[in-house]
Parts: C-alpha cells; sequence; structure tokens
C-alpha cells in the first residue's frame, strides 16, 4: 500500500495525511471487527445498536474511501471487493435472517465473512486481533 499524493485542491480542504490516516486506520478496525467472534462483535457497541449494519455500512464506506488516500496492492484491493462483493449479496430478502444478531453465532456465512476479513487483513499485514468496544462503551 503506498499513499497517494493530493491534488491542490484537496490539500487547500484540509489535511490530506491525516485523512489518508485515519481511513487507514478506520479499514483496519472494521476488518479486525468482522473478523471477530461474534460474542466480541456484540460487545463492540452499546445495547440497542444495530450491529450489523453498522458492521457493514462502516467497512463498505472505508473500503471504497481508502481508494481516494492510498494505491492498493491488486491483492488487496481483491480481498477488500470479495468481502464487499459478499457481503452485499446477502443484501436481498431471502437473507432476512442473516441481518439478525444471532446470527453472528449460528450462521454459517458470518464464518465466511470472517475468513474474508482476516485475509483482507492479512493481505494489508495487519494483525488479526479484537478491537476494543466503541469509546464510552465498556
Amino acid at each position: 500500500m503506498e499513499r497517494k499524493k493530493a491534488t491542490p485542491e484537496e490539500e487547500r480542504q484540509g489535511d490530506w495525511v491525516q485523512e489518508g490516516d485515519w481511513a487507514q486506520s478506520q479499514l483496519r478496525l472494521k476488518l479486525q471487527l468482522l473478523a471477530a467472534q461474534g460474542q466480541d462483535q456484540v460487545h463492540h457497541f452499546p445495547p440497542h445498536s444495530s450491529i450489523i449494519e453498522e458492521m457493514i455500512m462502516d467497512y463498505v464506506n472505508y473500503a471504497e474511501s481508502i481508494h481516494t488516500y492510498w494505491t492498493l496492492s491488486k491483492e488487496q484491493s481483491h480481498r477488500l471487493k470479495a468481502l464487499q462483493d459478499f457481503l452485499l449479496m446477502q443484501d436481498n430478502p431471502q437473507n432476512a435472517n442473516f441481518w439478525e444478531v444471532e446470527a453472528l453465532f449460528s450462521d454459517p456465512r458470518w464464518n465466511e465473512v470472517r475468513t474474508l476479513a482476516k485475509s483482507a487483513l492479512t493481505s494489508f499485514e495487519w494483525p488479526i486481533e479484537t478491537p476494543p468496544p466503541e469509546a464510552g462503551h465498556v
């Protein structure tokens, strides 16, 4: 992964380096969360959160925005896209149970999500570890 150079317009709009670092750290965190076990995923969020929707929407957001700041290897891009494609395939009425918190513990598709997330983490040489709970939530 290599940092891209900002255009003059992008440099005028904000701190390009800081935004790029934020996108990178958030992508790593979102991948680690998707790779985590169900209990760790649930404990990451405060009560009454839309856990699955938040995990997936955040991941998709950072998997897309990372390309603004960084040039990824073909392998890294492929791993991010494979995970994103798998998640987007689940977004249909026939897969309604995938979106329930209980699915994190019992649905084999979540094991596939974890495997794909771990492959993506490995392609970036990022650690496969459980992220801490969101700020303010213990």
